[in-house]
């Protein structure tokens, strides 16, 4: 079985996990260019977007598959 990060994404986790990722969306939002312009507001921002949009994703479905009832039993 894997340990830390990476491991399976599990009720146990999620709340170290969501606190992980919700830092590096913070780091990535922030990252800025040699010439101090943030990467997220310039032209190589596709990068920095798709980061931020799997957080999103990733946060949003566990929060749904964990921790809410299912439908389908």
């Amino acid at each position: 079985m894997a340990n830390g990060y990476k491991s399976a994404l599990r009720r146990e986790n999620y709340k170290g996990v969501e606190s992980f990722l919700l830092t590096a969306n913070g780091v990535l939002l922030s990252t800025t260019d040699l010439t101090g312009k943030q990467v997220c507001d310039g032209k190589r921002k596709i990068c920095i977007l798709g980061f931020l949009f799997n957080i999103e994703s990733l946060l949003g479905l566990g929060k749904v598959l964990l921790f809410e009832p299912s439908p389908v039993q």
